[in-house]
């Protein structure tokens, strides 16, 4: 890894007594080799207990990124 640069977000709701917590992380990573784009999604305390931890992990080469950008649901991403 040479460098690596990225943003940090970070959303709260609240539905009645539930309150939801959300991070998404959207990072470029250069190497020595080729540049990556890693983005996930981590929320806590959803009403879906299935939806509380890491939601959602994408990791694909700079060269795919508009092919797959957006692209998202629950689960891990991985663009050949």
């Amino acid at each position: 890894m040479v460098s690596s640069n990225g943003t940090l977000a970070t959303d709260e709701s609240q539905n009645g007594k539930k309150k939801t917590f959300k991070i998404r992380a959207d990072y470029t990573i250069l190497t020595d080799l080729e540049t990556y784009n890693l983005y996930f999604i981590e929320k806590y305390n959803s009403e879906d207990e299935n939806e509380n931890g890491l939601y959602l992990i994408w990791l694909s080469k700079d060269s795919e990124k508009d092919e797959y950008e957006g692209d998202y649901g629950a689960g891990i991403y991985f663009p050949s």
